[in-house]
C-alpha cells in the first residue's frame, strides 16, 4: 500500500513515516528528505540540528576506522571464547592509522572534523565533493582534492559523509568497491543507501577489502544477514549522535529554532517559507 507525503503530513500531528511508523524525527533510512516539498507547498517549515551532530558523527566514524583496523571487535568476541584466540607474536594482526591515507566523501562539516582527527593520528587526507573546499580549509587539514576513482584506487580507509540523494544512491556499488585496495576499510555514517549493502557484503566474505565499519544500513534497522555474518564488518545501530551530550544539546537546538523562528533569529532551515502571522 502505497501512501503520499501529502497524507503524511495533512493528517499527522506527531509526523510518522507511512512506510515504517517511526517518528519523523528519528526515520532516517526512509528519508524525511522525500516529506520537504509537501511541507513546503503547505507552508510548513523544517528545520535540523546540524551543529550538535557534526562532532560525535565524526567520533564514531574515527571509533569505526580503528576498531577495524585493530580489529578490536574480533578479538573480543575471541577471547571470550575458550581456546578461541591465539597469543603469539604475529597473530591477531591489523593495521595502524599513522602514516595511512583517509579518503572523504564529502567535505561537508562532518567530513572536516573527520580530517581534523586523521590529521592528528599523521594521516594523509585526500577527499572527494561536488565543489573543492576552500584553500584555507585544505591548508588547515592537509587536504588534497581528488576525484572520486582516483580516490577509491588510493584510499587505505574510506569514509562516507556525502548526503542522502538520488544521485548518491549506490554511489558505493561492486564496480567502485573494485577499484579499491585489498586492505582498504570502508566506513560508512552518512545514509545506508549510499552504499551497495550486498555487494559490500560480497566483498568483505571473499576478502575483497579488508573491513567495514557500519553504522547506517541500505534497508533502515533491517541488518541484511549477509553483513551479519561478515566477522571483519563491525557494525553499530546507527548511534552516531547517541550521547547524553548530544541528546541535550539537540532539544535545546530545536527549542532554539522554534523561538528564533517566531521572534526573529537564527534558524536551521532545511526549507524556505514564508514565515506566518
Amino acid at each position: 500500500m502505497s501512501h503520499s507525503p501529502l497524507k503524511a503530513v495533512r493528517h499527522s500531528h506527531t509526523m510518522k513515516c507511512m512506510r515504517c511508523s517511526r517518528s519523523m524525527t528519528y526515520c532516517s533510512p526512509c528519508s524525511i528528505s522525500r516529506f520537504i516539498p509537501t511541507a513546503t507547498e503547505l507552508g510548513i517549515a523544517v528545520t535540523n540540528t546540524p551543529g550538535p551532530v557534526t562532532e560525535p558523527t565524526a567520533d564514531l566514524a574515527y571509533g569505526l576506522m580503528l576498531a577495524v583496523a585493530r580489529r578490536i571487535t574480533d578479538v573480543d568476541r575471541r577471547l571470550r571464547i575458550p581456546g578461541a584466540l591465539e597469543w603469539t607474536l604475529l597473530a591477531n594482526l591489523g593495521y595502524s592509522l599513522g602514516g595511512k591515507t583517509l579518503g572523504i566523501l564529502g567535505m561537508g562539516r562532518i567530513g572536516q572534523a573527520l580530517a581534523r582527527r586523521a590529521k592528528a593520528s599523521c594521516m594523509k587526507v585526500i577527499y572527494y565533493n561536488r565543489h573543492r573546499v576552500s584553500p584555507e580549509i585544505e591548508k588547515e587539514y592537509d587536504a588534497t582534492y581528488v576525484d572520486f576513482n582516483e580516490l577509491l584506487k588510493t584510499s587505505d580507509f574510506i569514509s562516507v559523509n556525502v548526503p542522502y540523494s538520488k544521485e548518491t544512491w549506490h554511489m558505493i556499488g561492486k564496480e567502485q568497491i573494485e577499484l579499491m585496495k585489498p586492505t582498504a576499510i570502508l566506513v560508512n555514517t552518512a545514509r545506508g543507501p549510499i552504499v551497495d549493502e550486498l555487494a559490500l557484503a560480497d566483498a568483505l566474505k571473499n576478502k575483497r577489502i579488508w573491513g567495514a565499519g557500519l553504522d547506517v544500513f541500505e534497508f533502515g534497522d533491517k541488518v541484511s544477514p549477509e553483513i551479519l555474518a561478515c566477522d571483519n564488518a563491525v557494525i553499530t545501530p546507527h548511534v552516531g549522535t547517541q550521547t547524553y551530550d548530544v541528546r541535550n544539546e539537540m532539544a535545546e537546538f530545536v527549542s532554539r529554532n522554534i523561538i528564533n523562528y517566531y521572534e526573529g533569529g537564527p534558524v536551521a532551515f532545511v526549507n524556505k517559507v514564508e514565515k506566518r502571522k
